[in-house]
């Protein structure tokens, strides 16, 4: 019965997604009703509500992603994010470099629709290049999202370390494979039949090595801190997370002299109640999910149906992926049901790069993914056959993981 409720509840939340509804409420209204269909008394519906949604680790969650998205927003107010990107394109010199990395130095930014941020200085390559419209897109749209599997500036891999209890660096460690295909995969077919005859054209001086590391240095800050300071728990990687996020936005602010003026105006704009209670939506879902004892009935079903394990890792979280475009949805909502089977042996870490992967294959493919909108629209690109250039490294990523899952459950 676990399997049959959740799958009602599911269906439920993607129908409302597919309204319009928001997606923080319709989580909330799905976590409501699957409380219900156990029979949860009011009483403790309210308490568990109230229990996932104020708490410790949610907070420092939501403080946490909230601080990397002012701290994109005072770098790109500052100009520093433009200084980046045309102080690399300089030292590049080749355009090929320029189509690749200029959209992956982005890429550390978790700024929503971010892709669209690299797209003219990849127009502008891409010119000498001759490539075409939807070889283009798919070039920016993929390299700004080869960090989203490690990088702790972002909110699945947050997420990520708060459900499964461990440090952000554990998750980098985990998923570090698949960034390496993603950028191998994406290299190969991105660069597959682009010919440059002309010889490196850019120059490497003072001033562009100073800008470069000036305008990059509160993303190695904050990232260096994260990985290099060990904790045991995740509430004391995500304590380390923020700290670092509050001392580099301050020094940042000194340093690009951005005044407490312009620093209200950064948060007013930017501070997204719709994006809070996103979070908390994913926090109740989650607290819901353990209170009813859902995530034990939904293991035990799958063991008595005698569905392949693999088949869920990557079917659940693709299924959320695709619907919302979002890794922070696939996350919060099929990762606690998904629970046990990380924690189980000692390959568990490699089942959750399975359905990371594949929950991230979800989102890369997904018609609501703002990145892939905008940038298909920029460049007045078909969306079908971006899809045909997209397709092919997605199921190369997909594919290593799985086998990688495969060879480790039923070879060694």
């Amino acid at each position: 019965m676990g399997v049959l409720r959740f799958s009602l509840v599911a269906f439920l939340l993607i129908l409302l997604i597919k309204k319009k509804f928001d997606l923080g409420l319709s989580l909330m209204i799905a976590a409501v009703c699957l409380g219900l269909m156990y029979q949860m008394a009011p009483v403790d519906l309210g308490v568990a509500l109230f229990k996932s949604s104020i708490n410790v680790m949610g907070l420092l969650l939501l403080t946490a992603v909230m601080m990397i998205i002012f701290l994109s927003e005072l770098m790109k107010k500052a100009g520093r994010i433009k200084t980046l990107v045309s102080s690399l394109r300089s030292m590049l010199g080749d355009p090929r470099g320029v189509v690749t990395l200029v959209p992956a130095m982005i890429g550390l930014l978790p700024i929503i629709g971010g892709a669209i941020i690299s797209a003219p200085m990849v127009e502008e390559a891409s010119e000498e290049l001759k490539l075409t419209a939807p070889r283009k897109t798919f070039l920016n749209y993929w390299f700004r999202h080869l960090w989203e599997y490690i990088f702790p500036t972002y909110p699945g891999v947050i997420f990520s370390a708060a459900i499964l209890d461990i440090g952000l660096r554990d998750v980098a460690k985990a998923n570090f494979p698949l960034t390496i295909v993603a950028l191998a995969s994406g290299l190969f077919f991105g660069m597959r039949g682009i010919k440059h005859d002309k010889g490196w054209d850019g120059g490497i001086s003072g001033k562009l090595i100073s800008d470069f590391i000036i305008s990059a240095l509160p993303l190695i800050v904050v990232i260096a801190a994260v990985l290099s300071i060990k904790t045991e728990s995740v509430l004391g990687s995500l304590l380390v997370l923020n700290i670092s996020l509050a001392v580099v936005f301050t020094f940042s602010a000194i340093l690009y002299r951005i005044g407490p003026k312009d620093i209200w105006e950064i948060v007013k704009a930017n501070f997204s109640i719709k994006f809070v209670l996103i979070v908390i939506g994913i926090l109740i879902f989650k607290g819901i999910l353990e209170a009813t004892g859902a995530v034990q009935d939904i293991s035990s079903d799958l063991n008595t149906f005698g569905i392949p394990v693999y088949l869920v890792l990557i079917i659940l979280p693709f299924i959320i992926g695709v619907s919302t475009g979002l890794t922070m949805a696939y996350v919060g909502i099929t990762f606690p049901i998904l629970l046990p089977f990380f924690t189980t042996g000692d390959y568990g870490m490699v089942a959750f790069m399975l359905a990371y992967a594949g929950g991230y294959a979800g989102v890369m493919l997904s018609p609501v993914h703002m990145c892939l909108v905008l940038t298909a629209e920029y460049f007045k690109a078909d969306l079908g056959a971006v899809y045909r250039e997209i397709v092919k490294p997605v199921a190369v990523v997909l594919g290593f993981a799985l086998a990688t899952y495969l060879v480790v459950f039923y070879v060694l």
